[in-house]
């Protein structure tokens, strides 16, 4: 998905930033925060099962989360002599303190500010926070705190909250790990049309994945292909193992790493 582009530079940024010091949840003005650590938890051990009952709903909503998700893409203003990359809001506010082209004018969190707000490129404003482990070892820790209000760009209009858990290992120095899970509970408006997105979404070990609900817990889908839902390959992951679907013309067969099948 476009929406993680940048993550290993977003991880280092992110850190460097908060490598003086540390803030503490709760004085930011943000109040209490999304169950952080219980998300990582259902890309890391999800509790739900993937069956021929729920497959369908299962990729239909997968499809619609990568939609949600690339909702929250901002490119620049016709015109803004930016980039026009699309990333999400906080990916956009860190490029602005990293040299990169961002329609965002933030000076606060240039200057190095671990809270603050910034202008939208078409009017609105966030307010930031950044809180990070303050540590200096191998594995570093931060997470970004985006409050988004009536921010526009372009069409888009976007109202909500956006966290961005970052998490660095590099412990082991030929293969350093970099995760970023984006929580996002927003609505968005997009050329006249309003949608809300309760998204959750994880890039972690060069794979961008979704959780989804459902009856017994949480699966975790990542999509490898789509056309609007109908045609496509998918790869499911449940509390029995992983699953890879390919869809065609809304029919589906699905193959276990145990070998199983399903069709629906």
């Amino acid at each position: 998905m476009k929406i993680v582009l940048g993550i290993v530079a977003t991880a280092a940024l992110a850190l460097a930033m908060g490598g003086c010091g540390s803030s503490s949840e709760g004085d930011d003005g943000f109040g209490s925060e999304p169950d952080l650590a219980g998300a990582h938890a259902r890309f890391d051990h999800p509790d739900g099962t993937f069956s021929s009952g729920n497959a369908a709903s299962i990729l239909d909503r997968g499809t619609e989360g990568s939609s949600s998700a690339e909702g929250l893409n901002f490119g620049a203003p016709t015109g803004s002599g930016s980039s026009t990359t699309t990333k999400s809001v906080g990916l956009h506010v860190l490029d602005a303190t990293s040299g990169r082209s961002s329609p965002f004018n933030c000076n606060a969190f240039t200057s190095g500010q671990q809270t603050g707000s910034c202008t939208c490129p078409g009017g609105g404003s966030i307010d930031y926070a950044l809180r990070t482990d303050g540590g200096a070892g191998a594995s570093r820790s931060a997470v970004m705190k985006i409050r988004m209000n009536a921010c526009a760009s372009a069409d888009s209009l976007i109202d909500g909250t956006e966290y961005l858990d970052i998490r660095t290992d590099t412990t082991d120095q030929q293969h350093p790990v970099f995760s970023l899970l984006l929580v996002v509970d927003a609505q968005v408006t997009h050329a006249g049309v309003s949608k809300h997105i309760d998204l959750q979404s994880r890039y972690s070990n060069g794979a961008a994945e979704i959780a989804v609900k459902v009856d017994d817990g949480w699966v975790v889908v990542s999509i490898k292909s789509s056309s609007n839902g109908e045609s496509g390959s998918w790869t499911i992951r449940d509390k029995n193992g992983s699953w890879t679907c390919t869809v065609d013309s809304g029919h589906g067969s699905c193959t276990s790493d145990k070998g199983e099948t399903k069709a629906f």
